[in-house]
């Protein structure tokens, strides 16, 4: 019984590619939901509870017009967040006066 549980835990994980760093998703309405939520600096998403690599799990998320978003149900904000938008805020230097990410496909 006791190996099963710890092989169930770490299929759960999320396996960390290497390069790849994580960083905590904050939007408006986040400290109300019961999941926390992390962006990778290659566009993976996850949600977790304590940490992104010990309880964490990817998520697909959704395609909207082209672009993968995380649809959240928040309290008094039903939002989308695209996930391009959120990972040039999270992972470019801050004060560039760049206004346009390239966008390219990184291995999932």
């Amino acid at each position: 019984m006791q190996i099963f549980v710890t092989l169930r835990k770490l299929q759960a994980m999320i396996k960390k590619i290497p390069g790849e760093s994580w960083k905590p998703l904050e939007f408006p309405g986040w400290k109300q939901l019961r999941k926390k939520y992390a962006l990778s600096s290659i566009g993976r998403v996850g949600s977790y509870s304590k940490q992104i690599v010990e309880d964490g799990k990817l998520l697909n998320g959704s395609l909207t017009t082209g672009y993968k978003t995380l649809n959240l149900h928040r309290p008094g904000n039903n939002g989308t967040l695209y996930i391009h938008r959120e990972i040039a805020r999270l992972f470019l230097k801050k004060g560039l006066s760049q206004t346009s990410v390239c966008h390219s496909r990184q291995p999932q």
